[in-house]
């Protein structure tokens, strides 16, 4: 996965004047990247290809991958649906011009919110209730914002579950788990 020169062209100039110097994308497509010399794109590009790794996977791996032959007795239709039938991005973050940021801030845009939303309930043991699972995506050494920390202390408080994701394999292996577990076949008994 990686950037082609039709993709540049929608970048903002800054971002394809960086990533046009120095970054070279690896063709794997687990997100991982190579740098040149140091040169490094922005964070959010970084971010973005993960992102979009994650996405192309979830679109074409069948539920039925995740679950056990009890579980695709239990929900047959579910089972024959994509994991990007579940899987959606929340689009937060990224340039906007202070016009467009405005927008979005009074439709409701929220800092810290995280990428990814996967919305599939389950019960875990014990019984607690988990409403779904949010990925945030990461690249290098990024970490969390303090934002996104205070966003996933409060959430967690009502039962929602959080993994971060450097690669496409880190977001499969945490949906996978997470699926795994919410197609529980005595959930809603």
């Amino acid at each position: 996965m990686g950037y082609k020169r039709s993709d540049l062209a929608s970048m903002a100039p800054w971002a394809r004047e960086q990533v046009e110097e120095g970054l070279k994308v690896s063709e794997e497509l687990g997100g991982r990247f190579m740098e040149r010399e140091g040169v490094r794109a922005p964070p959010k590009y970084h971010e973005s290809a993960v992102q979009k790794a994650i996405i192309e996977w979830a679109d074409w791996w069948p539920v039925s991958n995740c679950l056990t032959d009890a579980q695709i007795r239990r929900w047959p239709e579910i089972a024959r649906s994509k994991v990007g039938n579940w899987l959606y991005h929340i689009p937060n973050g990224g340039y906007r011009t202070p016009i467009e940021a405005s927008i979005f801030k009074a439709m409701g845009v929220r800092s810290g919110v995280w990428d990814l939303f996967f919305g599939v309930p389950k019960r875990c043991k014990g019984g607690k209730f988990c409403p779904g699972l949010y990925i945030e995506t990461k690249f290098g050494s990024n970490g969390l914002t303090d934002n996104q920390r205070e966003f996933k202390a409060k959430w967690e408080m009502l039962g929602w579950e959080f993994a971060e994701a450097y690669c496409r394999e880190d977001a499969q292996t945490a949906i996978q788990e997470y699926f795994a577990g919410a197609m529980n076949p005595n959930w809603g008994q």
